[in-house]
């Protein structure tokens, strides 16, 4: 997979700001290009590389939630998934691992 890429500019800017090279004794407008390292390139590299078949795993660091609950959008079995998450999730991550909700680490869909 790509993380980085490469862009050929040509003479597009060198051009228009006479951004000379001397080429065989003659001033000639540079070819310019650039490099790029796209952002949703690498987290989805490291969530590929970390996954398996049928878990997508994220690095604590790049995780943009510490708890994902998914449920579905029938109103009884959604209210199971909010007490779960108030009442049995959060007490066992305070008691056990001194977590507590500084920032938005849960989501509930």
């Amino acid at each position: 997979m790509q993380v980085g890429h490469i862009f050929l500019l040509d003479t597009k800017y060198s051009r228009p700001l006479e951004a000379m090279v001397m080429e065989q004794n003659k001033p000639t407008p540079m070819v310019m290009g650039c490099f790029g390292l796209g952002l949703s390139r690498i987290i989805t590299l490291v969530v590929e590389i970390l996954s398996i078949n049928d878990e997508m795993r994220w690095p604590v660091k790049l995780a943009p939630y510490t708890v994902c609950i998914i449920s579905p959008k029938v109103d009884k079995i959604k209210n199971i998934a909010v007490y779960l998450l108030k009442n049995i999730l959060c007490s066992y991550l305070q008691k056990f691992t001194g977590w507590k909700q500084r920032r938005k680490y849960i989501c509930l869909y």
